[in-house]
């Protein structure tokens, strides 16, 4: 009888010691599995907001004549909600107007909880007519 009970003890002590490294070993995953969650998180802000930029550009060619017209320092806000970016928003700022050009930055940011995403763009738009009508020249792209 008295084996059987030294026995016990001993795996129950096993037990106890692998406890901690269990623990640490879990504990280890769950930290990677966070960071995982973080950059997935960052990588749908930016996405989000490389889609509020293109759909500014876009907005920028349909209204050209609007912001041809438009005076330096006018905000345009077009309607984004159809992109379902719940915390999104963009907009454009006539910088500059000259004889054969206007200038406009496209501002997009988006934010999910404490964690924000925002960058800028600038446009121009040249008020030559080419053969297929009016042209937009990116002055910067996204890198």
């Amino acid at each position: 009888m008295n084996k059987k009970r030294k026995q016990s003890g001993f795996v129950l002590l096993y037990v106890i010691l692998l406890l901690p490294l269990f623990s640490m070993g879990v504990w280890l995953l769950m930290q990677d599995s966070l960071l995982l969650i973080r950059e997935t998180k960052m990588q749908g802000l930016r996405t989000d907001v490389r889609n509020l930029l293109c759909s500014g550009r876009a907005w920028a060619g349909l209204h050209r004549q609007e912001l041809l017209a438009a005076e330096p320092g006018t905000v345009f806000r077009p309607e984004i909600a159809e992109l379902e970016i719940l915390h999104g928003t963009c907009q454009l700022q006539v910088v500059s107007q000259t004889d054969s050009a206007c200038t406009i930055q496209i501002q997009a940011s988006s934010a999910v909880g404490r964690v924000s995403y925002e960058t800028d763009q600038t446009l121009t738009l040249s008020k030559q007519l080419q053969q297929d009508g009016y042209h937009a020249h990116v002055a910067n792209l996204l890198d």
